[in-house]
């Protein structure tokens, strides 16, 4: 689609009235992702977001459209009904969705800000809340309930150092020498395998957690509290809980990362010393999350513990996915992508350590 037939599409279906086109009140913005995505925006009126499955792509709508359908109106997945959008139409013949529009939290973390504790958003325990109200849909024992719909595949960052040949075409120079590093690291093949079978599908899982996918709708009065939605579900399956928890420790690593000044007469240590002054700003955020998660949750003890433990592996391999996400078209792995490998693999090598280090979660907090 084009904006011009998003606007069509959105008039034919009663979403939108002349006169927002007529008298300039509309505003539609093409959205980058894998999909075709708009933000339709009008005056005084109504605001949606657009999402068109693009041929070929892996991830569709019809699953979103399934789940917004189930949030919407089907106990107990209702429960979610506070973290997500309003589904507003779904046409299956055109692959569109249509939900309420929502906007990002201010300010988006990726950008390569400098200073983390004025930009940072304080968002971890509503976070924490949608996630935990997820991973509690699905009772895992009960093998009858909703959930046929839904695949339950490994999360695919624990294969990284296993890619399908297909995907070798595809890689850039700078992900094949990620690649080949990971590779010579004779211990890492283990630690994942090790990952990859604690892996148990046993909830409803985004999938994908990242910034990005975590919006704050701001009231139209702009009285009351805004509300923390997750968005973007085209990976959602059953899965293992821990996977969505790691992303997010993941997720405030990654932000820490990219803090850091990447001018290319900066020298290792100084970049080193800027990752480790940007810590300090995202351990409360982390504490937040992880002490409101495990409450809500109803985590305690030895069995929050080994949950930990295995959320720690899960945000290393996420790092080791990112360094090879970051060097995506690239010639040469940049720093980032370098930054993030290493940090991955000492995190995957140490999690005890690094999880006090780099998330601030020692003991006293864990439990």
């Amino acid at each position: 689609m084009t904006p011009d037939q998003v606007v069509a599409f959105l008039l034919e279906n009663k979403l939108l009235e002349v006169r927002h086109v007529v008298q300039g009140a509309l505003q539609v913005g093409e959205v980058v992702f894998r999909n075709r995505s708009f933000r339709v925006v009008t005056t005084g009126g109504p605001s949606y977001f657009v999402k068109q499955l693009m041929p070929g792509e892996y991830s569709a709508p019809p699953l979103e459209a399934a789940l917004y359908s189930r949030f919407d109106a089907h106990p107990p997945w209702n429960r979610m009904r506070p973290f997500v959008p309003a589904l507003t139409l779904y046409d299956a013949a055109r692959s569109i969705l249509v939900l309420e529009l929502a906007t990002p939290a201010p300010p988006a973390p990726g950008s390569n800000a400098t200073d983390v504790d004025e930009d940072f958003p304080r968002v971890g325990e509503a976070w924490a809340r949608a996630l935990a109200t997820c991973h509690g849909i699905i009772d895992p024992l009960d093998e009858a309930g909703d959930r046929d719909f839904l695949s339950a595949e490994r999360a695919w960052a624990l294969d990284v150092t296993r890619p399908v040949p297909d995907a070798l075409q595809e890689m850039s120079a700078g992900q094949l020498h990620l690649l080949r590093a990971l590779q010579a690291e004779a211990d890492v093949d283990a630690l994942l395998d090790r990952l990859r079978e604690l892996w148990r599908a046993t909830a409803l899982i985004h999938g994908d957690m990242k910034w990005s996918n975590l919006l704050v709708q701001i009231a139209a009065s702009g009285d009351g509290p805004p509300r923390t939605l997750l968005v973007d579900w085209e990976m959602a399956s059953l899965g293992d809980p821990a996977w969505d928890v790691g992303a997010v420790l993941h997720a405030y690593l990654a932000h820490a990362i990219v803090s850091v000044p990447t001018e290319q007469d900066i020298t290792p240590a100084a970049a080193a010393a800027a990752f480790e002054a940007a810590l300090p700003a995202i351990h409360p955020e982390v504490r937040s999350f992880w002490t409101t998660y495990t409450r809500e949750a109803g985590l305690t003890g030895r069995p929050a513990a080994l949950f930990l433990d295995k959320c720690t592996g899960y945000c290393a391999a996420r790092l080791l996915h990112t360094a090879y996400e970051w060097s995506q078209q690239e010639a040469e792995a940049p720093r980032r992508a370098l930054a993030a490998l290493q940090i991955g693999l000492n995190l995957l090598r140490q999690p005890a350590a690094g999880r006090v280090a780099l998330l601030g979660l020692g003991d006293r907090q864990v439990t």
